[in-house]
C-alpha cells in the first residue's frame, strides 16, 4: 500500500511533478533554472514539444540537453567526492 504521508506529498512538491513550472510566479521560475528538479518532468516534456522557456529565457533544446548533460558531471563529481570522503571515515567490524 502507497504511503501518501507528509514525507511523500513534500517530495511529491519538491520535484515539481504537480504541476508545469511555467504555472509558478517568474520569481520562483528563475530559481528553478539553477535547481537539476527540471530535469525530471519539465525538460523532457519541452524537448519533446520542441521548445524550452523558462522564467522569460529561452534556449534551444541542445543547449538545455548541454545544460542537463553538465548538472549529470556536476553531480557525479560530487557523489564520487562524497563516496571517497565516506570509505576513509568507514570502520567496518567483521567485514
Amino acid at each position: 500500500m502507497p504511503d501518501f504521508g507528509f514525507n511523500s506529498v513534500a517530495a511529491f512538491w519538491i520535484a515539481f511533478s504537480a504541476a508545469p513550472l511555467t504555472f509558478f510566479p517568474m520569481w520562483a521560475q528563475k530559481g528553478f533554472l539553477f535547481l537539476p528538479f527540471q530535469f525530471i518532468t519539465y525538460v523532457p516534456a519541452m524537448v519533446y514539444t520542441g521548445q524550452y522557456s523558462l522564467g522569460g529565457i529561452t534556449l534551444t533544446i541542445p543547449a538545455v540537453v548541454g545544460f542537463q548533460a553538465l548538472y549529470v558531471l556536476i553531480l557525479y563529481g560530487v557523489s564520487e567526492i562524497l563516496y571517497r570522503r565516506g570509505i576513509k571515515r568507514f570502520a567496518g567490524v567483521g567485514v
